[in-house]
């Protein structure tokens, strides 16, 4: 692998909560997704309990055990509306330097990408970049994409425990769960993106059917609809032109 190479990670597993069903078909679009839209060396990692039918040209590393597994039950800091994803913090332990090394950028499944994420990619090099805006309405580095050298701010997994670290953040003020121990240990991150880079969150459109504004790159759904849904695709034309595996790029 390249040293130029950027990994992209994304994770898939069954929680409890039959509305958050991720299927390998939506990691096969993302690959589609990142093909069409990341001109320069890649890659996608999904790290599962369950790669069947994944597209094989996604590598696949299995789920590991780790001291963030008995906090994988669908419950946060701050209530039952999101299962909580800990076991992503293990991005940043020295086991993870070892299997990923190099650049890696984590991103959820239910993202839409509009457009070319190069340079939004390339052009932020700290060892952790961020995304964090002012329009969350509170501090945060929100969980779902994040870039970081592995290796690097190998505290933030080490220094993490399973009973006394998301009391701690909490007492802070943040809300969620690895998103919130992220926040604790990083926050404010060194580089960071913001919607001047071009990344919304789908609430963050004011009605049903808006198109998103010009340079909008990525617009994450993070919530309990998935760009999958087919009343999310009914109501916004843009997710079904985006959202998709198009002519040709199919197995």
């Amino acid at each position: 692998m390249s040293n130029d190479c950027v990994t992209f990670v994304c994770y898939k597993w069954q929680g409890t909560d039959p509305q958050r069903q991720f299927r390998s078909e939506h990691v096969n679009v993302l690959r589609a997704m990142l093909a069409r839209n990341y001109h320069a060396p890649h890659r996608l990692v999904c790290i599962t309990e369950d790669a069947a039918r994944l597209d094989p040209r996604i590598e696949v590393l299995p789920m590991p055990v780790t001291k963030a597994d008995r906090l994988i039950s669908p419950h946060t800091t701050g209530g039952k509306l999101f299962p909580s994803c800990y076991r992503r913090l293990w991005l940043f332990s020295a086991e993870a330097a070892a299997l990923l090394p190099g650049r890696i950028v984590l991103i959820d499944i239910d993202v839409v990408i509009l457009g070319d994420i190069t340079r939004l990619i390339q052009e932020k090099t700290a060892d952790f970049v961020g995304w964090s805006s002012p329009t969350f309405g509170w501090c945060k580095i929100a969980g779902g994409f994040w870039a970081h050298t592995t290796g690097t701010h190998t505290d933030v997994w080490d220094q993490f425990d399973p009973v006394t670290s998301p009391k701690v953040a909490f007492a802070r003020g943040y809300r969620g769960s690895d998103q919130a121990w992220l926040s604790y240990m990083l926050h404010p991150a060194q580089e960071s993106w913001s919607e001047k880079d071009g990344i919304i969150k789908i609430n963050w459109l004011q009605k049903a059917g808006q198109t998103p504004p010009p340079g909008i790159k990525m617009v994450f759904t993070s919530g309990l609809i998935g760009p999958w849904n087919f009343h999310l695709q009914l109501g916004y034309r843009w997710v079904r032109e985006h959202w998709c595996i198009k002519e040709g790029e199919a197995v």
